[in-house]
């Protein structure tokens, strides 16, 4: 970081066109607006949806050029002249969409407005703040908010190796004990840490197709599919889910959005549930933001360390 008379500059990793690669560059101090808050970024959290804006491939771009990223962890540089909840010195974490309500977590500093920035417990690491908030976040209102999950069930996580996925298989593990958990993921080495995390099946895609291991093991069907592959799969999880009640959850379109214009009323042959998850929305209610934060650090704090382990690829 430099100063130059009365500016200062800072280093970014800056986004100047779709496709192309990050350049670290010397960026100027944006005016404070008055609900903003200055943060020294001590982490920054990387995360599957930004590198498709890097690519180009998200629904929602920011202009260009831009830094990336609205997941950090730090300390309060400085707050604007109507911030009242944070305070100089103040370690804090973010979480807000790249181009929204932040400048980009990319860089030695960024400014978020109050709305997205929380206050980090002291028991947790600005690493681990940086790392979990965007994962845990979407694992946990999902598997609270989104679906219901027998007491004895059975439900399947995608990519269960990835951000949203690991954070699923961990907090589904902490919170249904007697839960059956299938994970897919793609190698034999993610099969190993899917394991790990507590999945109770795992299935390399690779080498078995989830839908047969899943039928000739579970004939009855299963209750909840966590999806974030969309029209790819759709008929095949259709196929999977126990009749009545069974729930696929949606919270990704990779290969795609689903576009089957039968879909309600094949979910209403087997009385079958489509639920969504979408993040960003649920970013501007605040208050309920924080129970579901609170939440998931209790669980931390109740396994004892800082167990929710962040995928890193």
């Amino acid at each position: 970081m430099s100063s130059k008379g009365n500016s200062t500059n800072f280093r970014a990793a800056r986004l100047s066109s779709f496709g192309s690669p990050l350049r670290v560059e010397s960026v100027g101090l944006s005016p404070l607006g008055p609900r903003d808050v200055s943060i020294k970024v001590h982490f920054a959290g990387i995360n599957f949806y930004e590198l498709m804006i890097m690519d180009g491939k998200y629904p929602s771009l920011p202009t260009l050029p831009t830094t990336p990223g609205g997941e950090l962890a730090g300390v309060v540089l400085e707050t604007g002249s109507d911030v009242k909840t944070f305070h100089k010195g103040d370690r804090v974490f973010s979480l807000a969409q790249t181009g929204k309500g932040t400048t980009g977590s990319y860089g030695e500093i960024a400014q978020v407005n109050e709305q997205y920035l929380y206050a980090l417990p002291k028991a947790v690491s600005f690493k681990t703040g940086a790392s979990i908030p965007m994962v845990t976040f979407a694992a946990y209102a999902m598997l609270r908010k989104r679906v219901t999950i027998p007491e004895n069930g059975v439900v399947l996580i995608h990519s269960a190796a990835g951000g949203v996925g690991s954070a699923l298989i961990q907090l589904a593990d902490a919170m249904f004990p007697k839960l059956t958990i299938i994970g897919t993921c793609s190698n034999d080495q993610k099969a190993e840490t899917v394991h790990s995390l507590g999945a109770d099946v795992v299935i390399n895609t690779k080498k078995r197709s989830f839908v047969n291991e899943i039928h000739k093991n579970f004939p009855n069907g299963i209750d909840v599919i966590f999806d974030p592959v969309g029209q790819q799969y759709i008929d095949a999880h259709l196929s999977l889910l126990r009749p009545l009640y069974g729930t696929i959850c949606s919270y990704g379109t990779y290969t795609g959005p689903i576009t089957d214009s039968a879909l309600v009323t094949k979910l209403r042959k087997g009385n079958l549930t489509l639920s969504g998850f979408l993040m960003w929305p649920l970013l501007e209610h605040k208050e309920s933001c924080m129970d579901i934060f609170t939440n998931v650090f209790e669980l931390l704090s109740w396994r004892s360390q800082e167990t929710i382990q962040a995928s890193h690829r």
